[in-house]
């Protein structure tokens, strides 16, 4: 007698392998695994005797479809797609947006629902993504999440266009990333030198209410005493240098606006430590508020806050043994308790006294 079918085929991905697991069927001695790339031609991959299989001899990046079937001696059942359907294997501590949406849907009881299309699930899961993110850069801290530094060299103009994506372009043809937070400004105290021998140091924000003390003449720009005196302050989608600088290099520390996942395959592009929980429990709580269910939405606001909790404790101690203090900015520069530098030539040393 040919064996029944097997039921239940859950398809889970996770340190660069899909894992396959089903209800075992009575009757089968056996089990044949098939896989697709495209959901119409599969081939069969493997046999299993118990009621899962591994499937390590996978891309990270391709999508993947899988089917199950029973078999012993007298034939073999039909086969059984898995559910989900397809995925796509990610490396440890990694998640793409379509396992988020079946994890979402399965926290919000909404599984092969319509109550949502996935055109909303994949939004709310985007939304969702963004506060996390935003949750992570203000808790965790945000150098984690810095991008490149981006060096523009001044050309005498009190604006320059901040990173959008598509308006500076490195060499290998790339561009730097869209900015999102603006952590810091360095100037070069070397001119147009680049490399190991540029000398960096870090500018103040512009305070408007000081701005007559950046009044430079022409002859100045460029030189060590006028470097300690610029200041930046951002203007919408540019930032302004004061004073007007030419022939000198700045450099931008930033964190980027957070890459939109769009297709099934795209991956979360940050994880720490499972914190994409939180990101499927707050895509689940806008479809409760869509069915107007309030004690699961208080369930699961509960729980992200449980979340949010961890990563305030965890985050004061990202670095072993160094606790950190997000957005510690250091003083400004040019005023008195960072250095004396700028402060005039006088006995003692550097501006009359010790550093």
């Amino acid at each position: 007698m040919v064996p029944f079918l097997p039921q239940n085929v859950i398809l889970q991905s996770g340190n660069g392998a899909n894992f396959l697991l089903w209800d075992i069927a009575a009757g089968a001695t056996s089990y044949s695994i098939q896989r697709s790339t495209d959901g119409v031609n599969f081939t069969t991959i493997g046999t299993a005797s118990t009621n899962n299989y591994l499937d390590s001899s996978v891309t990270v990046g391709t999508n993947y479809f899988y089917q199950v079937a029973s078999t012993n001696t007298s034939g073999t059942s039909s086969y059984n797609p898995s559910f989900p359907t397809n995925i796509t294997p990610c490396l440890p501590g990694q998640i793409n947006l379509g396992y988020l949406r079946y994890m979402s849907q399965l926290r919000a009881d909404k599984l092969n629902s319509y109550y949502l299309t996935t055109d909303e699930w994949n939004w709310n899961i985007r939304q969702s993504a963004n506060v996390l993110y935003n949750i992570l850069i203000t808790h965790w801290g945000e150098d984690y999440f810095f991008a490149p530094r981006l060096s523009i060299n001044l050309t005498g103009q009190d604006f320059y266009d901040l990173p959008n994506g598509g308006n500076y372009q490195n060499t290998d043809g790339s561009f730097p990333p869209a900015l999102f937070k603006l952590n810091g400004v360095d100037a070069n105290i070397n001119g147009v030198v680049t490399g190991p021998n540029a000398g960096w140091v870090p500018l103040a924000r512009f305070n408007w209410i000081d701005r007559d003390k950046y009044t430079t003449y022409p002859a100045q720009a460029g030189a060590l005493n006028n470097i300690y005196q610029m200041a930046y302050r951002m203007m919408g989608s540019q930032i302004e240098i004061i004073p007007q600088n030419i022939n000198q290099y700045i450099r931008l520390n930033y964190v980027p606006i957070l890459k939109d996942m769009l297709k099934d395959t795209d991956m979360l592009p940050f994880s720490i430590s499972g914190y994409s929980e939180f990101i499927i429990n707050d895509a689940a709580k806008k479809a409760m508020i869509k069915e107007e269910s309030l004690e699961k939405w208080n369930a699961l606001t509960q729980a992200n806050a449980a979340i949010v909790q961890m990563i305030e404790e965890s985050a004061s101690n990202r670095d072993s043994g160094q606790p950190n203090s997000v957005s510690n900015t250091r003083a400004n520069v040019g005023d008195p308790g960072f250095s004396n530098w700028g402060n005039g030539w006088g006995s003692g040393g550097w501006g009359g006294g010790m550093f």
